[in-house]
């Protein structure tokens, strides 16, 4: 959508059993734990953990994206900052992390891409983390970590 949304947590502020779209949006996460986590457990009738998914977080447009957390900023399966048409290339990305700046991770997968817009990532832990060790990163003077 259009405007501004401020979400503020002592736990995972946006916590998704599904993909996350940020579009056309000035959004602003402050978690004291997790900014965005998409992570489903899946467990059997007694209990026991059997599996895990995890699915997509896209920023497309012009958003403006800023998240302070105490633990890792984004843990989802695929990560991408794209434009929408040729003339929407101002999105931009600003993580202050307490873990990981951005955990790309599931089953073969973990892709982080970034074709257009402006991030800059401060993690104590890894700045960008993908378990299929691909991260895309089409213009690295617009990306600072």
């Amino acid at each position: 959508g259009h405007g501004t949304l401020n979400l503020s947590s002592v736990s995972t502020t946006i916590d998704s059993k599904g993909k996350v779209e940020i579009k056309n949006l000035t959004l602003n996460i402050t978690s004291g734990n997790r900014g965005i986590d998409t992570k489903e457990e899946i467990y059997n009738d007694n209990a026991q953990l059997i599996d895990e998914e995890f699915y997509n977080v896209t920023i497309k447009g012009n958003a403006n994206v800023t998240i302070n957390s105490a633990d890792d900023a984004i843990r989802s399966k695929k990560f991408e900052m794209s434009a929408l048409d040729a003339d929407e290339v101002n999105s931009t990305l600003t993580i202050v992390s307490g873990g990981d700046g951005i955990q790309a991770e599931g089953k073969k997968k973990g892709v982080i891409i970034f074709n257009s817009g402006v991030a800059n990532i401060t993690a104590s832990g890894t700045a960008l983390k993908s378990d299929a060790n691909t991260i895309t990163i089409y213009d690295s003077t617009k990306i600072k970590y």
